[in-house]
């Protein structure tokens, strides 16, 4: 459950050592009842639409209307 639906925090923000971090973090932030979660752009890392697509199953998706933990972000 979302505590704090608007509140959100960037991944892979700072010296992430691998993108695999990624969905540590993830879990962090709802762990903390986070709603959003905005993957950093890194240009040693994997291309951030990639990884938005390992998160998939976990974020919101407006579109069909799926109810999924965390809301997904990009920038």
């Amino acid at each position: 459950m979302t505590e704090f639906p608007e509140l959100g925090f960037y991944a892979l923000a700072g010296a992430a050592d691998s993108s695999r971090d990624l969905l540590q973090e993830v879990r962090g932030g709802e762990a903390l009842g986070l709603g959003t979660v905005f993957i950093s752009e890194r240009y040693n890392k994997k291309e951030v639409a990639a990884l938005r697509r390992v998160l998939a199953p976990r974020c919101v998706d407006h579109a069909s209307g799926g109810t999924p933990d965390i809301n997904c972000g990009i920038g």
